[in-house]
C-alpha cells in the first residue's frame, strides 16, 4: 500500500494548530519503500465519485477511496514530476500532466491510460476542463495555453498568454470563458464563443499560482506570490483585494458560492467569506506549504509539500477563529 490513513475523525496535529473541522490525513510512503516520501503538489475529487487522485516529484499518481480509506489504484506514465491531475465533470476520465511534457488522459476505473495528448511540449504545470468535457486546456513553462478537442483526441488552438510561464489556468462553469496567469501578475481571458476579444488586466506584483471561478461564474479569484489573493467581479467589471496576509498564496478553491479556501507557504488554509471580504476561519496542521486545494462542497481535500493530504469535512463553513493578523500593505 502506498498510502496510509493514520488519522481518522479527527487529526490530533490540527487540534493542536487551530483547525476545528475533522480532518483525516493521507501520509504518503516513498513508492519503494525506501528514500523520501514524495511531497505533494496537485490533488483532485472525482466529481460524483468517491476517489481523490493526488500527484507529486515520485512521477506517480495515486487514487485513494475516500469511503474506504485506503487506496485504490496508482498510475504509472509519467517520467518526472507530476505538476497537475484533474478529473473531467462526469468523472470518466483523468488528466494529468507533469514536468516530462506529457498530457495523458485515464480511464480511472481500471487504470489504464485512454491516450498521450501530448509528449513532446514544455513542462506543463497546469490543467482545465471544459464543463461538458469536451475541451481540455494546459498551460506551463511557456508563453501559450493550448486547447485539445477531446472526442478527437486532437490539439485544435493554441491560444497567446499574458506572458511566459503560465501557471495558473481556470474554464468559467459555463465553459464559456477561459482565464490564464503569469508570472508578470498579469491575466488573460478568453471568450471562446461569440468573437470577443480577450481581456487582460494586472491584478499582482509577482506570479500568478492559482485561479479559480467561483460556482455561479460571477466571480473569478487569483492568488500568487506577493501574498495576495484579488477577486474580479463580472457583475461591477471591477476587481479588489482580500486583506494581504504575510505569505505566499499557491492554491484557491471554492466551498461555496462565496466561500473561499487559500492554501498558502505558511502551512495554513485560510478560509474567507466573499460576501463580507473577510477572513472567517483556518484551517492548520500541515507542515509545508499547501500547494493544492479541491472541494466538492461536503469536504475539502489539501495536498502539501510535507508529503501529506487532509482530507477535511466541511462544518458550518467556518473553522476556528483566524488569530490575529496585521494586514500587509
Amino acid at each position: 500500500m502506498i498510502l496510509v490513513l493514520f488519522a481518522s475523525a479527527r487529526d490530533s496535529a490540527a487540534d493542536q494548530l487551530g483547525g476545528n473541522w475533522p480532518c483525516a490525513a493521507v501520509q504518503m510512503l516513498a513508492s519503494s519503500g525506501q528514500g523520501a516520501a514524495p511531497v505533494v503538489t496537485t490533488v483532485c475529487l472525482q466529481p460524483g465519485g468517491a476517489l481523490l487522485a493526488a500527484g507529486g516529484d515520485d512521477h506517480r499518481i495515486y487514487l485513494w477511496d475516500v469511503a474506504a480509506g485506503r487506496t485504490a489504484r496508482c498510475l504509472v506514465g509519467h517520467d518526472d514530476w507530476v505538476h497537475a491531475v484533474k478529473f473531467s465533470a462526469d468523472g470518466r476520465m483523468l488528466a494529468s500532466a507533469g514536468h516530462d511534457g506529457r498530457v495523458i488522459l485515464w480511464d480511472p476505473n481500471i487504470a489504464e491510460p485512454i491516450c498521450v495528448l501530448d509528449q513532446n511540449c514544455h513542462a506543463v504545470t497546469e490543467l482545465a476542463w471544459s464543463q461538458d468535457g469536451t475541451r481540455l486546456a494546459t498551460s506551463g513553462f511557456s508563453a501559450q495555453v493550448r486547447l485539445y478537442d477531446i472526442p478527437t483526441r486532437k490539439l485544435v488552438g493554441e491560444l497567446q498568454g499574458p506572458c511566459n510561464d503560465l501557471r495558473a489556468l481556470s474554464f468559467s462553469p459555463d465553459g464559456q470563458l477561459l482565464a490564464a496567469g503569469g508570472r508578470n501578475g498579469g491575466m488573460r481571458i478568453w471568450h471562446l464563443r461569440g468573437g470577443q476579444g480577450p481581456e487582460e488586466y494586472t491584478a499582482h506584483q509577482g506570479r500568478i499560482r492559482a485561479l479559480a471561478f467561483s460556482p455561479t461564474g460571477k466571480l473569478l479569484a487569483s492568488s500568487g506570490e506577493d501574498g495576495k489573493v484579488h477577486i474580479w467581479s463580472f457583475d461591477s467589471r471591477s476587481g479588489r483585494d482580500l486583506p494581504r496576509r504575510p505569505a505566499k498564496i499557491f492554491s484557491l478553491a471554492f466551498f461555496g458560492p462565496h466561500e473561499l479556501a487559500a492554501g498558502g507557504s505558511d502551512n495554513l488554509i485560510r478560509l474567507w467569506d466573499l460576501s463580507t471580504g473577510q477572513e472567517v476561519g483556518q484551517l492548520a496542521g500541515h507542515q509545508g506549504s499547501v500547494m493544492s486545494l479541491d472541494s466538492n462542497g461536503q469536504i475539502l481535500v489539501s495536498g502539501s509539500y510535507d508529503t501529506v493530504v487532509r482530507i477535511w469535512t466541511i462544518k458550518d463553513r467556518v473553522a476556528t477563529a483566524p488569530r490575529p493578523t496585521t494586514e500587509l500593505k
